[in-house]
């Protein structure tokens, strides 16, 4: 199934996904190209709000080993033990 840029930018305009910043045009759709705006729109929101922001410190650290194994494990060839302590 092949989907074009402007029919995907369509579905992403119709959706009606929480990942959707407040006064934002599709940021943080799932396949938008531009994720990291929305990721700094949250942030800035959490501490306008004086709460904490929906993704943390702790979960970008923890994206980060993943990619980092997955890449040794390309690497290598062989799998790579995560602990899975730090992911509770």
């Amino acid at each position: 199934m092949s989907m074009t840029a402007s029919s995907n930018e369509a579905n992403c305009a119709q959706s009606s996904s929480p990942w959707r910043a407040k006064g934002s045009v599709q940021t943080g759709q799932p396949g938008d190209a531009d994720m990291n705006q929305a990721m700094i729109d949250e942030f800035v929101a959490a501490i306008r709000e004086e709460r904490e922001p929906r993704i943390t410190g702790v979960d970008g650290h923890r994206a980060v080993e993943i990619v980092a194994a997955a890449y040794e494990s390309a690497q290598t060839g062989q799998p790579v033990r995560l602990d899975r302590a730090s992911f509770i």
